[in-house]
């Protein structure tokens, strides 16, 4: 049960990063140069009033800042959680052997805790680059934090912390380790009605 349930996440996430694909292409048609803000490395950037897909996923209360990323060989990233690529995937074919983490540091502004009622949706943040997109793997983000969920998470009111982001790099996609490493990567935060998008270098190797 457990394995059919992780082909079937993975099988939704590459339905869904194709579906996103397919709105980003679209709307970049579309766009003006005024409504696209790159945001260099290290730079915080503050979701304001601006959303992914519906206004409903409004995070005006929160900021981010890229403090770091790495590209590393899903085996090499294992090692920290004392497991492996085969127990990882429990006699399953892999779908994803390289991950792209990428450290961010989040604040809630927010001052009081009564008002506090945002979140930040991981399934609508997306790292971008060049025709590719990545989307945080549930099943690494569960090693990273055992005790949340992999929907999303939210600050305390006025708080930050750093964040690991795991995001799969699918096999699919045909792209090695070192082609990951030296593509030009964004994470994209907002899509309306400004399009936002932070610049993310990761480490050398």
């Amino acid at each position: 049960m457990k394995n059919w349930k992780k082909i079937l996440a993975v099988c939704l996430a590459v339905v869904f990063c194709t579906g996103v694909g397919l709105r980003i292409w679209a709307v970049n048609l579309n766009r003006n140069d005024g409504e696209r803000i790159i945001y260099p490395m290290g730079e915080t950037a503050a979701y304001e009033d601006d959303f992914f897909v519906n206004a409903d996923d409004i995070r005006s209360d929160y900021e981010v800042q890229i403090v770091s990323a790495k590209v590393t060989p899903l085996e090499e990233y294992l090692k920290e959680f004392d497991t492996t690529p085969e127990e990882f995937w429990d006699g399953e074919e892999p779908l994803f052997s390289t991950v792209y983490e990428v450290e961010a540091k989040f604040r809630n502004n927010c001052p009081s805790e009564d008002d506090s009622n945002q979140h930040i949706d991981l399934v609508n943040t997306i790292l971008v680059t060049g025709r590719d997109w990545y989307q945080v793997q549930e099943d690494l983000w569960l090693l990273v934090y055992p005790e949340t969920t992999p929907n999303g998470f939210r600050l305390s009111a006025d708080s930050e912390m750093v964040v690991r982001l795991p995001f799969a790099v699918l096999n699919h996609t045909g792209a090695s380790t070192e082609y990951v490493r030296n593509k030009d990567t964004y994470l994209l935060i907002s899509m309306w009605p400004t399009e936002k998008l932070m610049q993310v270098i990761p480490e050398k190797s």
